[in-house]
C-alpha cells in the first residue's frame, strides 16, 4: 500500500465544506486548504481569473477512486481540478497514519 496528494482548487467559499466531507466520510486522512491563490485559464473560449484555493487531500491508495469520485459529486465546477500525485516518498508513521484512517471509508 502507498499513499498519495490528491490536488484540488475550488472557491473559497466551497472549500471548507469539501475538506470536512471527504475527510469525515474518510476518504482522506487530512485537508490542507491553501487559500488566495490567483488562477487564469481559458473557458469558453476567453481567458478567465479567478481567486481560487488548493486544496491537498492526503490519501491512501486504496480510497483514490472514490475519494476523486465524491470530490466530483460534491464539486460546484463543472470540470474540477482534481490531479492526483503519487509519492516517491512518505515518512513510514505518517503513512501509517493516513491507512489508518482511510481504511474505513464510510461510502
Amino acid at each position: 500500500m502507498t499513499t498519495s496528494t490528491i490536488y484540488v482548487t475550488a472557491t473559497s467559499e466551497e472549500s471548507q465544506e469539501l475538506a470536512r466531507k471527504i475527510v469525515a466520510e474518510r476518504l482522506a486522512a487530512c485537508a490542507n486548504i491553501i487559500p488566495g491563490v490567483s488562477s487564469v485559464y481559458n473557458w469558453n473560449d476567453e481567458v478567465a481569473s479567478d481567486t481560487e484555493t488548493i486544496i491537498l487531500f492526503k490519501v491512501s491508495d486504496t480510497v483514490i477512486e472514490s475519494a476523486c469520485k465524491r470530490i466530483k459529486e460534491l464539486h460546484s465546477y463543472e470540470v474540477p481540478c482534481i490531479v492526483v500525485m503519487s509519492h516517491s516518498f512518505v515518512d513510514n508513521d505518517y503513512q501509517q497514519w493516513i491507512f489508518s484512517e482511510c481504511q474505513n471509508c464510510r461510502t
